[in-house]
């Protein structure tokens, strides 16, 4: 993505980095599925304790609320995608 990686990356390149987290999130999620690693699925919704939580950014900035409202039927479907697979342990 050309991102510099550095202290100020995530609040430099705020829509980049969010969409590029659940990108990566849906991947190693898919590839967890297809190993049938259910076990990986529970623990990585438990240790994020809400999946959605994570659209709950107390640092994003106001004019990057826009991003919340783009993100989050991304994220709730991921979310029901593997929910009922972690479900399964």
């Amino acid at each position: 993505m050309n991102v510099p990686i550095s202290q100020g990356t995530v609040m430099s390149f705020y829509p980049k980095v969010y969409e590029a987290h659940f990108t990566a999130m849906n991947f190693e999620l898919t590839l967890a599925l297809n190993k049938k690693d259910y076990k990986w699925l529970k623990r990585r919704f438990v240790s994020s304790k809400d999946f959605l939580s994570q659209l709950d950014d107390p640092y994003l900035s106001p004019e990057f609320g826009y991003l919340r409202k783009k993100l989050a039927p991304k994220s709730k479907a991921t979310a029901r995608k593997f929910l009922k697979y972690a479900a399964k342990v």
